[in-house]
């Protein structure tokens, strides 16, 4: 269901949705930070989310957005000023409940444009999965230098190359490497932080990063080398990701993508459901 524009949905509706919203962005917002977030500031009617390290507009926008009447221009204003003194491009992240309902029509009277829309999609129970004949998975040790290295290469060919079908996103800084290998050797509170790398009969095919609770666990990164392409490893380690977060007492297992993608049809296919879109919106 896309609730990213919310229609003629009544209020019990739109409370509803606002309330998945909320759920799964502090849920995002709490595994990622450390990794992929670095912090937020609280603007007026907004929180910012920001990297130090990664300067794209994945990791550096405003979101949470409940705009006082009046104080659009402000608030564009103060979000410029903020990513602009940072060298990341000015971002906003709108998901169903931002207010007011204009105010994506603002930002396009502004120069912003679309720059890329995310399917969240959420799974409530574990799902049957039988593991493939050799199959192994490998939780990535602080001192396995040679799994992470499998792991960072595998990550490199399917997120650094120009997107394309089954690859939404590409070309990503080689930052994002440096995060994950960091990501490797910290220690987290609150949460805990897994990144598998998945054999077949002795050769690595896949990797994902599985971040939990015990409430609500998110899968991300799930990525395929192109030479192991269509051969059913990206569900296999994305089903093995979920029912091992069931396995650790999440309730529920959510993760996102490119709305309408490749990917997205697969988390489908494997039980997960669409619960709403978000849209970003920055300059070209």
């Amino acid at each position: 269901m896309d609730l990213g524009v919310m229609g003629n949905v009544d209020e019990s509706d739109e409370r509803a949705a606002a309330s998945v919203v909320q759920q799964l962005q502090s849920a995002h917002f709490l595994f990622q930070k450390g990794i992929y977030i670095t912090g937020l500031r609280q603007a007026l009617g907004a929180k910012l989310w920001y990297n130090d390290r990664i300067l794209d507009v994945y990791w550096n926008y405003a979101t949470d957005l409940h705009v006082p009447s009046g104080d659009e221009d402000r608030l564009v204003r103060e979000v410029e000023s903020f990513y602009n003194t940072r060298e990341s491009k000015p971002c906003f992240y709108v998901t169903p409940g931002s207010q007011p309902p204009s105010f994506v029509e603002f930002l396009k009277s502004k120069g912003y444009k679309e720059a890329y829309s995310d399917s969240w999609l959420l799974i409530d129970k574990a799902p049957k999965f039988r593991e493939p004949k050799g199959w192994e998975a490998r939780m990535i040790a602080r001192d396995a230098k040679q799994d992470q290295e499998a792991y960072l290469r595998i990550f490199a060919e399917a997120y650094g190359g120009p997107a394309a079908e089954g690859k939404p996103y590409g070309n990503l800084s080689p930052a994002y490497v440096d995060v994950l290998r960091d990501s490797f050797v910290k220690a987290y509170s609150g949460k805990t932080v897994e990144n598998c790398l998945f054999i077949s009969s002795g050769t690595p095919v896949a990797i994902g990063m599985l971040c939990y609770n015990d409430k609500i666990a998110g899968i991300y990164g799930v990525a395929v080398p192109d030479r192991e392409q269509k051969k059913g490893y990206g569900s296999a380690a994305t089903l093995w990701l979920t029912k091992r977060a069931f396995d650790k007492n999440a309730k529920q297992v959510f993760c996102m993508t490119e709305s309408d993608s490749f990917v997205q049809r697969m988390y489908e296919g494997l039980g997960f459901e669409e619960k709403f879109r978000a849209r970003a919106y920055a300059k070209q």
